[in-house]
């Protein structure tokens, strides 16, 4: 197996020192060589980055954090916990052009900017399958102007093209989502079942997509009354716009969440 990490900046010539330009969005990634088979383990916004993954002896990993404006930390992270998808390069070559597309519409609808080709099409291969064919027909013909303008070429790129290059297999809806929070630190399932807090439930359920949820953040004062009414409406929003996308929230999460957010 490989473990490495990726960059989507245009420039990343200092990223070796410390990642701190705006456009800077790192993520970590392990590779299996023998089932051509590809694991995300981190999904981070700009500015907050993942880098120089190890591994250890155990088959965990550990790499190296740092989140804007806060000190670089170590992270222990298990890939076996997060679910694959098939990567085989030979059989990614003939529809790399697709799957730029749809990492390019994913970048640009969740962190509002576009990412290299290597991102993209690693961060398309991530996606569940029936979120990634979601994603594609609510904001294909939204962003697809956008996306030209970065992808090598537009011909004969479909919505039905798009969604038929969306990773099989292992992104079924009925698959485990495990795909774990980097502000939750890779909290162990039964740990996250016994979240006692509202402030919990955002840093351990929410964050994956929303780094303003981590429990850093929340304890800084800088979850808005705007942001927390839009979670309540989006945790009861029908499919695909219910949250959180990356998993479920219990009856009792939910309660949780809901009395901490009218408190505020």
């Amino acid at each position: 197996q490989l473990t490495f990490h990726t960059t989507s900046a245009s420039n990343p010539a200092r990223y070796f020192e410390s990642p701190t330009g705006s456009s800077m969005n790192m993520n970590v990634y392990v590779y299996d060589l023998k089932k051509k088979s590809l694991r995300k383990l981190t999904q981070n916004q700009v500015q907050d980055n993942s880098y120089y993954p190890v591994f250890r002896p155990d088959g965990t990993i550990v790499y190296s954090q740092i989140n804007r404006g806060e000190r670089p930390t170590f992270v222990h992270a298990d890939p076996r916990q997060v679910r694959a998808v098939r990567y085989d390069p030979a059989e990614i070559s003939s529809q790399e052009q697709k799957l730029n597309a749809i990492g390019q519409l994913w970048s640009m609808k969740c962190l509002g900017e576009t990412s290299s080709k290597a991102t993209s099409v690693t961060t398309a291969l991530s996606l569940n399958n029936e979120k990634c064919k979601a994603l594609v027909k609510e904001h294909w013909d939204e962003l697809k102007t956008h996306v030209a303008g970065v992808v090598d070429s537009m011909v004969c790129i479909y919505i039905k093209m798009l969604q038929a290059a969306c990773p099989q297999g292992a992104g079924s809806s009925h698959a485990r989502e495990e795909v774990r929070s980097r502000a939750a630190q890779n909290v162990p399932e039964s740990e996250i079942s016994e979240l006692n807090s509202g402030p919990e439930v955002l840093a351990a359920k929410c964050s994956l997509c929303h780094s303003d949820f981590s429990m850093t953040n929340i304890a800084k004062g800088k979850l808005s009354k705007e942001k927390a009414q839009k979670i309540l409406e989006r945790i009861e929003a029908p499919p695909p716009m219910r949250m959180p996308q990356m998993g479920t929230l219990s009856t009792r999460e939910k309660a949780l969440l809901t009395s901490y957010i009218q408190g505020l």
